[in-house]
């Protein structure tokens, strides 16, 4: 009887630390896809000036405000409002890296994937460092027939 408990005991100890490291692990990629959703909305509701301040410094050192309110301004009006976002899957690159895939439905473009780059900053915050949109049904090489 006392063995079967020292057993047990030594068995949830075991089983917590396994569930408690990968509660630690996925953490990061978890913390990083709740700040792209952030911005994301930040970006849905055309607040493009506060976009740019959230962006990583090296990102904000590449592109001016300006410049960045006035391509985001005519990339997502040609796109249409958001009907729908659907978080893919979000995972973190070692050493300081995560990177979210969206699947995106827009007004005036049917389906894109969305991908937000993050970095995770001296301060040990994550901050978006790059944006990517893509249609679902782009060509691919082969298909236009670009060189191999």
């Amino acid at each position: 009887m006392f063995r079967r408990a020292i057993v047990a005991t030594v068995l949830m100890t075991l089983l917590c630390g396994v569930s408690a490291r990968s509660a630690r692990a996925a953490r990061p990629a978890d913390d990083a896809a709740a700040v792209s959703n952030a911005w994301l909305q930040l970006l849905d509701d055309h607040n493009y000036a506060e976009c740019w301040k959230e962006l990583s410094p090296s990102a904000r050192s590449t592109v001016t405000k300006a410049t960045f309110e006035s391509e985001y301004k005519d990339i997502i009006g040609r796109k249409g409002p958001v009907l729908s976002r659907k978080l893919k899957n979000a995972r973190r690159v070692p050493p300081a890296h995560a990177i979210v895939h969206y699947r995106t439905a827009w007004e005036k473009r049917k389906l894109s994937n969305e991908v937000v780059s993050l970095k995770l900053d001296q301060d040990g915050q994550w901050r978006v460092s790059g944006y990517m949109i893509t249609p679902i049904n782009a060509p691919s090489r082969s298909d236009t027939g670009a060189a191999r």
